[in-house]
């Protein structure tokens, strides 16, 4: 989760109104001066600069010139920022804007910017000009900051109103709204609709604005630290663990504390704003609204990282408090963030039931693929984490039946993957029977069948059928298909030659130019390739 600073300038916070889409471009400074003289959207903090400093920085003389007080003061909080902003500042360091009347430099910081008149922004600007000069004016006397979950206030505020709809092709029309005459627009031309949501979410959203906070707060606090430590390691690639590992869970744990303290919040409390947030991530997501949704989801994960570190708890707990907040079947939590191993075995298992069990060949009892023989498959994948068979499977369902020539070579791209995880697995299977590993996947999978008359016989007889240099890979399938059949298992032996024949074909001359067809054949043999011989291992494992 990319971190953000807590305090965004008003050109930062127009670039993330524009960025979520609520509005085409990142100038907002008009609709963000209109919130504030409306206290919609207020900014959380304003720096007014002493107006005789800004012109002296541009050399120019101010009448009258700075008093040293406003130096000093001006000094102080420029230091307290930059030592704030040092890439080597003690993470747990307040922000100046923390601090209230003990900040450096208070007097020029205002942090309840409601409750003072409002100014029209262009006041703000500093003319640089001397007199009998044509005015010129900047803007650094002054600096707006907002926090970034107020965005979500925005969202909320832009659908506050009435939407008038009426046919702005007419001229005449077009130019009484663009002038502001809405009102001279006779009514049996128009139609409106007055929303309600916009000011029910603004409400319910300034209600939880301490917990917000709270949680940026923890977040920046946790960026910092990581920063520092990424830092003392010179650029160099690092794992976390051990006492910097300790550390910097401790210095999160007692952010966290120290953020929920501020605010008394309470695990019933955090509950409660989960909750809110969850259904609010519910109601933009079913609007179509993805862009809020995702931020909304966003501010769930920093809620959710500071409600389970204050409280010593974990993700699953926290799941089951909050519930069912919105019309899914499961968990809420589990719906936003679900959990990637859990929904991968899933589609695992569903893929080998379908396209394995029900359509693999026949094979003595022993050796017969089932419901059992899927558990046991990835069950020893995952205990040995080998998630590859996961993760094309999953790539698999997401590209198959596109239209697009991207989708097919996507796919074709993970049937190929596909055909090195079935020697990958041969190999661990090898190395669990205690098994040394030939060079090639054809004498691997000889030697791991070797105690399997039958099998064994046929795969180290019929091993030319696995090369396409003398004939094409539709004459090796269908001689592969004629053999003659010695036992009860000479379709394991057939799908065994056809996923090393797949293998070779597609490593030495690629897959992209299958047909999807094909893929998707391949890709059957080879998951049932892989079942027989994990299966194999229970029944007559290879000999040393």
């Amino acid at each position: 989760m990319a971190s953000r600073d807590r305090f965004m300038s008003a050109k930062e916070f127009g670039a993330l109104i524009a960025d979520l889409r609520l509005t085409p471009t990142i100038f907002q400074d008009g609709l963000l001066e209109f919130f504030e003289h409306e206290r919609i959207v207020v900014p959380v903090v304003r720096v007014c600069w002493p107006n005789s400093l800004i012109l002296e920085s541009r050399d120019v003389v101010s009448d009258p010139p700075p008093t040293q007080a406003e130096r000093d003061t001006t000094q102080a909080l420029s230091d307290a920022l930059r030592l704030w902003r040092r890439f080597d500042a003690d993470p747990e360091l307040p922000h100046p804007f923390d601090l209230g009347a003990q900040a450096p430099g208070a007097a020029l910081i205002t942090t309840d910017v409601a409750s003072q008149e409002f100014v029209d922004w262009a006041d703000f600007r500093t003319n640089i000009r001397g007199a009998g000069q044509d005015p010129l004016y900047v803007s650094d006397g002054v600096d707006t900051y907002y926090h970034d979950w107020q965005v979500l206030l925005v969202a909320d505020a832009l659908k506050m109103g009435v939407h008038v709809i009426f046919d702005t092709r007419k001229p005449e029309l077009l130019k009484q709204a663009v002038s502001g005459r809405l009102s001279d627009i006779p009514a049996k031309m128009t139609r409106s609709n007055v929303s309600f949501e916009g000011p029910r979410g603004l409400a319910k959203g300034l209600e939880w604005a301490h917990w917000f906070d709270a949680a940026a707060k923890v977040e920046a606090v946790r960026s910092r630290k990581l920063t520092a430590v990424s830092m003392g390691h010179n650029g160099h690639t690092f794992t976390l663990e051990g006492v910097e590992l300790a550390d910097f869970n401790a210095v999160q744990k007692r952010s966290a504390e120290r953020a929920l303290a501020a605010i008394a919040g309470t695990r019933d409390h955090a509950r409660s704003f989960l909750i809110y947030l969850c259904e609010r991530w519910d109601e933009w997501s079913r609007r179509g609204g993805n862009d809020v949704a995702g931020e909304y989801k966003r501010q769930i994960g920093l809620a959710l990282r500071m409600v389970m570190l204050a409280f010593d708890t974990d993700f699953k707990a926290i799941a089951i408090e909050v519930g069912r907040a919105s019309g899914h079947f499961a968990n809420t939590l589990d719906v936003i963030f679900p959990d990637w191993k859990h929904d991968a075995r899933d589609k695992a298992e569903l893929s080998l039931k379908h396209s394995v069990v029900a359509k693999a060949p026949t094979a003595d009892a022993t050796l017969t693929l089932d419901d059992a023989a899927i558990t046991d498959l990835l069950d020893w994948l995952e205990r040995t984490d080998q998630w590859r068979v996961h993760l094309s499977i999953e790539a698999i369902l997401k590209h198959q039946f596109g239209a697009s020539s991207v989708d097919h070579s996507a796919l074709a791209k993970e049937v190929e993957s596909l055909s090195t995880t079935f020697e990958h697995l041969a190999n661990a299977l090898l190395d669990e029977a205690g098994v040394s590993s030939p060079a090639t996947l054809m004498k691997k999978v000889q030697a791991f069948w070797n105690t399997s008359t039958e099998v064994h016989g046929i795969l180290t007889t019929r091993y030319s059928l696995v090369g396409t240099k003398t004939a094409t890979r539709a004459d090796r399938l269908a001689a592969i298909a004629a053999l003659t059949p010695s036992g009860p298992n000479i379709d394991v032996a057939r799908t065994i030659l056809a996923a090393v024949l797949y293998r070779n074909d597609g490593l030495h001359n690629g897959m992209a130019s299958w047909v999807e067809a094909e893929l998707h054949e391949a890709a059957r043999i080879f998951l049932t390739a892989m079942m027989f011989c994990r299966k194999n291992l229970f029944v007559s494992p290879p000999s040393p």
